[in-house]
């Protein structure tokens, strides 16, 4: 999405492609939010999540962070709005059909987007800054994927990598499901479970496709908060 062509209410846009205060009002079929009730209240989430925690799903052009590029990055921190940031891939960077069909890019919207790839990431890490250099990401599978993408991302600034915004922790989202499905009696599937698992296991809506950042951020932020809601209830 470029700034130029979003069709998601914004109320801060700009060249970088960064998109703010995502609503529900405004999304229709397909482009946006799939219901309110995607979106965990924010005295919930404050309550649940800790303050350092910062909810975040990547969209790329394949599967290897040194191969493919980010194109999207969606974040949500526990006081704040869904933050989308789009650009350009890498340039050089292997662009994967496979990748493309997942997140309802093609190679024609990717070159009309305004914000270059450098532009892009420089901006989300300056995003960043103000909550600090030791965030705990949260998401569906970050530490192998996400987090992956994140550090090349960082490395292509040419940043300090001991000045990396990431903690070494993680939250993670399908960890969670597990322990979840565990205390309720529910079996795990060898191959652990996928979107659409988690989503009927926790009794959450399922995530629109294409998968989209801010989606995904959104739809892993509802997740989160269901299962530590859940188990705060639970007698240990």
């Amino acid at each position: 999405m470029s700034a130029k062509n979003s069709t998601i209410h914004s109320s801060s846009v700009s060249s970088a492609g960064f998109h703010s205060s995502i609503l529900a009002s405004e999304a229709g079929e397909g482009q946006g939010l799939p219901s309110p009730a995607l979106r965990p209240s924010v005295e919930l989430f404050q309550e649940l999540m800790p303050a350092n925690a910062v909810v975040v799903d990547v969209e790329t052009t394949g599967l290897h962070s040194e191969r493919n590029s980010l194109i999207e990055i969606g974040a949500r921190f526990p006081d704040g709005d869904i933050c989308q940031f789009d650009f350009r891939p890498r340039p050089g960077a292997a662009i994967d059909a496979e990748a493309l069909e997942v997140n309802g890019w093609t190679l024609n919207r990717l070159d009309e987007i305004e914000c270059g790839y450098y532009e892009g990431v420089a901006h989300f890490f300056d995003w960043l800054k103000p909550h600090g250099n030791k965030l705990i990401m949260a998401g569906l599978n970050p530490a192998k994927f996400d987090l992956a993408f994140l550090v090349k991302a960082w490395s292509d600034l040419g940043r300090n990598p001991r000045w990396f915004p990431f903690s070494h922790r993680v939250i993670d989202l399908q960890t969670l499901a597990i322990t979840y499905a565990i205390l309720r009696g529910t079996p795990v599937p060898d191959r652990g479970f996928s979107c659409d698992d988690i989503s009927r296991l926790l009794g959450i809506p399922q995530e629109l496709r294409p998968h989209r950042a801010w989606r995904g951020a959104t739809w892993c932020s509802e997740g989160i908060a269901k299962v530590y809601e859940t188990l705060r209830h639970h007698s240990f």
